[in-house]
């Protein structure tokens, strides 16, 4: 897999660190469980995503840099690494919805649309656990 340089460094991740990031993101799905408001629940499993994205990036020896559309450039890594294009499209749907009700736009975030997303995360969370275990034996 070759990575876009404008969006990924070349870096070297210790054990603890990838586990520290799997583990935030862990932390933030259980933030959205727990959470009785929708739009909690919501971008918490927004955050858990991209935390998922990060990690996988870094167990490959990759930084994500911080930079207008690097979110979009996680999303599409992360969909490459566990090899599942629809989890492509599910998470730039979520991104979208995201952009759209933190920038002003008026967007309600139903129960039926969190609790979708919610499955969704929940199911990338669980190959990516695989993943980094079958491939890298980290956790």
């Amino acid at each position: 897999m070759v990575l876009n340089k404008d969006f990924f460094t070349k870096q070297n991740f210790d054990l603890a660190t990838i586990k520290r990031y799997f583990s935030k993101a862990k932390s933030n799905l259980r933030i959205a469980r727990d959470s009785k408001e929708p739009e909690v629940k919501f971008h918490f499993s927004y955050l858990a995503l991209i935390q998922i994205g990060i990690t996988l990036t870094a167990t490959r020896n990759y930084r994500v840099k911080s930079k207008d559309g690097h979110h979009i450039m996680i999303i599409e890594n992360l969909s490459e690494i566990l090899g599942d294009k629809d989890m492509n499209a599910i998470g730039n749907r979520m991104r979208q919805k995201r952009n759209s009700d933190i920038y002003g736009e008026i967007t309600a975030i139903t129960s039926k649309e969190v609790k979708e997303y919610m499955s969704f995360v929940e199911n990338v969370l669980k190959k990516s656990e695989e993943y980094i275990f079958k491939q890298k034996h980290l956790l």
